[in-house]
């Protein structure tokens, strides 16, 4: 890869060749891009933060904690069943009942199956629910962090460097293009 200057880069990028293959600043140009992508998102989810505002933002954060409470009674209770059908299952049905009797057999096998998916829906059940509690939480942390950011006295520096990622992202991701 050949390193180029600053100048050669743009130099290069307004004749429209590529830039990329190119090092600038000792940095392969692909990766100054992406740096530039990931600036720019970053730039941009700040600047959304700011327009929602800091009381919309613990708006959210209390819907999701009481949507995270509601996962927790629903995976209880989840549990409870899964608990019960599992009891249910256990019991021991096939030698009380007289195999000669037509249908006997294959009815308790019938519940037999109905109980054992009855146990995997609620397994997998409350395993999605508590991974949605814990994502809830660690999205109610960050929306509660963001609005705490807003409110910070220094909330100006904040914007200003907002504004200065997403136009130098910006630049080296056009500059990579």
């Amino acid at each position: 890869m050949a390193d180029i200057s600053y100048l050669e880069a743009w130099r290069m990028w307004l004749d429209g060749q590529s830039t990329l293959g190119h090092e600038l600043f000792g940095v392969p140009m692909i990766w100054l891009g992406r740096a530039g992508k990931v600036a720019a998102f970053i730039s941009g989810l700040t600047i959304l933060v700011d327009i929602a505002g800091a009381d919309h933002l613990r708006a959210v954060a209390d819907r999701l904690t009481a949507w995270r409470e509601g996962i927790t009674f629903v995976a209880a209770v989840t549990l409870g069943v899964w608990v019960l059908s599992w009891g249910m299952h256990s019991l021991p049905a096939y030698p009380i009942v007289d195999v000669d009797v037509p249908f006997v057999g294959d009815a308790i096998n019938g519940v037999g199956y109905v109980i054992g998916l009855a146990i995997f829906i609620a397994v997998v059940g409350t395993m999605a629910l508590q991974l949605g509690s814990g994502m809830a939480v660690a999205v109610q942390k960050l929306v509660t962090a963001a609005a705490v950011m807003l409110e910070h006295p220094r909330a100006v520096q904040i914007r200003l460097v907002a504004l200065l990622l997403l136009l130098v992202g910006f630049h080296f991701d056009l500059l990579a293009s």
